[in-house]
């Protein structure tokens, strides 16, 4: 029988190779793995793949191309698909994974827990366990499988699926946000917390002087070990579901099935903790960490939600799963029938290509991965193309290797939508990756708990024509050299934090050649209350990034903001009905040259490797002095020149800033309030400002439908404002109507400044977006 089957699958393969110019291999739901991946009779698609890799591995690639079609329906899996360093395909025959035309093809991550396991609460204790108001309506079903009981087991964050519309766990409060008082009823543990009126910049909780003995910098309390205060909440204590007592109870039976998530450190960090107990007679919850920066640094408002509690199980949709029982607990959103799909995200990625060469992945939509990465690209001149990634506990796209591209893809619901790496800095080599995202729509639809978030790192690297918004927090963080973000377009975002900015970039004072380039923010609406927020903030220090023609509208408190760092340049950047456009103060200055002579001296200062190690930490990449060396002095030479600057106001100083010939109109504060007034006159000097402008509203086409290209192209610059954003192309075939959206943007914001007072509005733009009109390709 053996033999036979062996015969068959080379006749298959004898056939399919000489029967089209192409070696195509079809594959279907429901197809199968001894089949013959003919149109008539397709594949699964793991079957698909493992039958290409065998060919690859025995044969090499054919001679007029390989092609795997993916027809269109549901495809279910559980697990990661691994292209391994045989799909080497070359310039002129890429490999191609491309579904059919004209089909949809989506993989979906989970697994189905069936309707009928379902019955109403009858245990008692179970009941006791329930908000009263709810005790009727929730189902619980006890969970069999192994690999979905692991999977509740190693997060509490989930999305669980209801009829294909995703629900996280049980929340308090359910709309908004509450807050603690400012009054504790026990303090944190000094150490590792910093006691109150001894906070301060630079001091951090687990570090010197308040690292605890016996434990490692940066340690702040665990649930073994609690450290964090026990306090009272301020506000939202009427909309607990549950009572204090089953509160108490509930997180003294499991304190590992909660999640704390919110701005209770400071108004710009998002973090998260588990409660380590509630007390009912103070009405109180005991936090798990002390706060990085002091319980009482800043008295900020300490905003937070509650995920996880079964007694807090009180809107449709929620849902409570119970380690101790395997039980999960439901509140269906609507009446739950044999037909009813309930699914679990539970795969750890979709797709890896592992040292894979010119390898083609067209329009595969993949939801639902519990975990990993929904794509990871590896290897070089690999391309993942017109894909949408939603609904994942996961990773959208992550891209290593050289010369790899994203286009056309959509992102929406993830915890991380992208990582964008490759390319290599060192003593010795300065190496861009050459990997691209271009032409996504990136954004926060239903995962309100999760801001966008996108890390680009590496060595020159490209993010490109991409639409991010509807992000609570800041939506995309730049590290490293030589990266080009351009012709991008961001707005609502930050609408519920303070500082930062919709890109950020920070602390690394040899961060030289990254590019900001035709960029279009928008709409950043500033929140009462909190630190003010940029539309692009280079913070801590970082230097040497050149902003040119970058069109800022309503971009909260200022366009682009420099805190500290040196060897900036913008050019020809518009700012529009902000309160002030470019700005830069002195950040590091005196206090960070003290702290630098110090580590200098000590060999085991204990700032040695922290963020005030700002020189050791660019000297870890370069070498020592290696600034003044080749590579980087070649390439870099104004880096060169300010880190070989070690005097009073040097590296450390904001100098050699260039900020010319750039536009204003109807900002707040004008043109002669771009450099803060407690920057010394000696190191202004160091600096160019000059050639900035004033404009009008009829210096542009049609500013009132926010069409900011200049009329007069002749002694304006020439800054492609219709080419910022999405555009359509071969692997974006539609797009939502720009004129549309920005209209329907600038009316919700219509006479509200986006910078002081600020404003609590809030817009949910995916909606906006989705509801059109759309843009489509012209067959």
């Amino acid at each position: 029988m053996k033999t036979f089957n062996n015969i068959y699958f080379l006749l298959a393969l004898f056939l399919l190779f000489t029967s089209c110019n192409t070696f195509e291999i079809y594959v279907s739901p429901k197809g199968g793995v001894n089949n013959s991946g003919s149109k008539s009779d397709p594949m699964s698609f793991e079957a698909a793949i493992k039958k290409a890799s065998k060919l690859l591995k025995e044969e090499g690639l054919p001679k007029n191309g390989l092609k795997i079609t993916v027809m269109g329906g549901i495809y279910r899996f559980n697990k990661k698909i691994i292209l391994g360093p045989e799909f080497k395909g070359t310039p002129d025959q890429p490999i191609k994974i491309h579904v059919e035309e004209g089909a949809h093809a989506l993989f979906d991550g989970s697994m189905l827990i069936a309707p009928e396991s379902f019955g109403y609460v009858e245990n008692p204790e179970e009941k006791a366990r329930l908000a009263s108001s709810a005790v009727d309506k929730i189902k619980v079903a006890t969970i069999t499988s192994t690999e979905m009981v692991e999977r509740f087991n190693e997060s509490l964050m989930l999305n669980l699926s209801y009829d294909g519309e995703e629900f996280l766990p049980s929340a308090f409060p359910n709309e908004g946000y509450a807050s603690f008082k400012m009054e504790v009823v026990v303090d944190e543990v000094s150490p590792p917390a910093i006691p109150v009126g001894k906070e301060a910049h630079g001091i951090r909780a687990g570090h010197v002087p308040y690292l605890e003995p016996g434990k490692p910098r940066g340690w702040k309390g665990s649930l073994k070990e609690p450290r964090g205060a026990q306090v009272n909440i301020s506000d939202k204590v009427d909309d607990m579901a549950g009572s204090w007592l089953q509160w108490q109870e509930e997180i003294n039976r499991n304190n590992t099935r909660n999640q704390l998530t919110g701005y209770i450190e400071a108004n710009w960090l998002l973090s998260s903790q588990p409660i380590y107990a509630a007390s009912a007679e103070t009405k109180s919850v005991h936090l798990t960490r002390a706060l990085g920066y002091g319980w009482a640094w800043r008295k900020t408002d300490k905003s937070f939600r509650v995920f996880g509690l079964l007694c807090e199980l009180d809107q449709p949709g929620e849902w409570h799963f119970d380690p101790l029982t395997n039980r999960l607990f439901v509140y269906p959103p609507k009446p739950m029938t044999e037909k009813t799909q309930i699914a679990l995200s539970v795969a750890d990625g979709f797709l890896a290509l592992d040292e894979t060469s010119y390898v083609e992945v067209v329009g595969l939509s993949v939801k639902n991965v519990g975990s990993g990465s929904v794509y990871k690209i590896g290897g070089d001149h690999n391309l993942v193309a017109s894909s949408k990634i939603t609904n994942s506990i996961a990773t959208g796209l992550e891209v290593l290797g050289t010369n790899n591209a994203v286009k056309g893809c959509d992102l929406i619901d993830l915890d991380v939508h992208v990582k964008l790496d490759g390319g290599i800095r060192s003593p010795n080599e300065i190496t861009a990756g050459n990997n691209t995202v271009e032409n996504c729509h990136i954004y926060q639809k239903n995962f309100e708990h999760e801001k966008v978030n996108i890390v680009m790192k590496g060595v020159g690297n490209s993010f490109r024509h991409n639409l991010i918004h509807n992000s609570l927090g800041q939506a995309m963080i730049v590290y490293g050299n030589d990266q080009i973000v351009e012709f991008n377009e961001l707005f609502n975002i930050g609408y519920d934090e303070g500082d930062g900015g919709a890109i950020y970039s920070g602390a690394d004072l040899g961060g030289y050649g990254n590019s900001y380039k035709y960029n279009f923010f928008h709409h950043l609406m500033h929140v009462p209350g909190k630190v003010e927020r940029a539309g692009l903030h280079l913070d801590d220090g970082q230097s040497g990034a050149t902003c040119i023609g970058n069109i800022f509208y309503k971009s909260a408190s200022k366009g682009i903001f420099m805190f500290g760092g040196s060897g900036h340049t913008l050019k020809e950047n518009v700012f529009l009905e902000g309160d002030r456009g470019a700005y830069y103060v002195r950040s590091l200055g005196e206090k960070m040259y003290k702290i630098e002579k110090e580590i200098q001296k000590d060999l085991n200062h204990h700032r040695r490797g922290t963020k005030e190690d700002y020189i050791g930490r660019v000297e870890k990449y370069t070498g020592i002095n290696g600034w003044s060396k080749s590579p980087w002095k070649d390439k870099y030479p104004l880096m060169n020149t300010i880190l070989s600057d070690s005097s009073i106001y040097g590296r450390l100083w904001p100098t050699h800033i260039k900020i010319e010939s750039n536009f204003y109109y109807n900002n707040k504060k004008s043109i002669d309030r771009i450099i803060d007034s407690r920057v010394e006159p000696e190191v202004v000097a160091r600096s160019s400002v000059k050639d900035n402008e004033l404009l009008s509203k009829n210096d542009f086409v049609n500013y009132e439908n926010m069409d900011f290209m200049f009329k007069d192209g002749t002694n304006f610059p020439k800054i492609p404002f219709d080419k910022m954003g999405l555009q359509l192309d071969e692997y974006r075939k539609q797009m939502p109507e720009k004129e549309a959206y920005r209209k329907a943007l600038k009316e919700f914001f219509k006479d509200i400044s986006s910078s002081h007072p600020g404003t609590k509005k809030r817009i949910n733009t995916s909606k906006v977006i989705e509801a059109g009109p759309w843009l489509k390709v012209e067959n």
